[in-house]
């Protein structure tokens, strides 16, 4: 089981992110200064002093990462930004004309995001907000371990909610997450797949309307038929120069 939970469009964090894996990555790399100014202050440093500072350390660190403290809280308010992360992601693609991901008319949109563009993004602006969270000082560089692991875990529970048939509907009406496909292969990031996000558009329908819904998604079988056959007809070399396009 991992460390999050997606239900009723929000996440919680069941489990303790922090996870003796991460902690010893951690230590190995940045955490390497914090552990030796830890080793200096422990008294009897012949008796095993290295390795009870390491575990004290661990302790600590996972006391500040509980799931009732105040990192975890304001980590689950960031973790439901997803949504909102994947949506910009899909207005970019369309501002920059990114003509292979996106269909559209007058009224509507279909846009393709990539999934490993949303985990980069989604990554980052995890870090963004909560690197340099204040019960996370002491451990340097800690936190951007932590928040990158569940940030992957976090995209991974709502790429499946999708995957199984669920789609996510924005509160404003008017975009709307249709569907994912899972295996398309965009030799970015090592991550397969992308999500097909619609836009009603700003005058377009309000999808909060069951009526207006389901016309909407009726009206946009077509435009992702469509899609689905362009991306599928793309050759080699133009998928590589699409993906080559988001590569930092």
């Amino acid at each position: 089981m991992g460390a999050l939970k997606w239900k009723r469009s929000e996440f919680t964090v069941v489990k303790q992110p922090l996870t003796k894996d991460i902690f010893n990555e951690w230590i190995k790399k940045d955490g390497k200064t914090v552990l030796d100014k830890a080793f200096k202050e422990t008294t009897a440093r012949w008796f095993f002093g290295r390795r009870r500072a390491r575990r004290i350390l661990f302790q600590e660190a996972k006391m500040a990462t509980r799931t009732d403290g105040a990192f975890c809280r304001a980590l689950t308010e960031t973790l439901d930004q997803l949504p909102v992360i994947i949506r910009k992601i899909g207005i970019l693609i369309k501002r920059r004309e990114y003509r292979d991901l996106y269909s559209a008319n007058a009224s509507m949109a279909l846009v393709v995001i990539p999934r490993a563009v949303t985990q980069h993004d989604f990554t980052l602006f995890l870090i963004d907000n909560l690197a340099g969270f204040r019960d996370m000082s002491r451990f340097a560089g800690l936190a951007k371990y932590v928040l990158r692991a569940v940030g992957t875990e976090a995209e991974q529970l709502f790429f499946d909610s999708i995957k199984k048939g669920d789609q996510y509907l924005y509160q404003k009406g008017q975009t709307v997450i249709l569907g994912v496909d899972p295996h398309y292969g965009w030799r970015l990031g090592g991550v397969d797949g992308h999500y097909y996000c619609g836009y009603a558009g700003k005058n377009g329908k309000d999808l909060n309307k069951k009526k207006d819904l389901r016309k909407f998604k009726s009206d946009m079988e077509d435009v992702l038929a469509g899609q689905r056959i362009h991306l599928k007809r793309l050759k080699p070399e133009d998928r590589v120069a699409v993906a080559s396009a988001f590569r930092p």
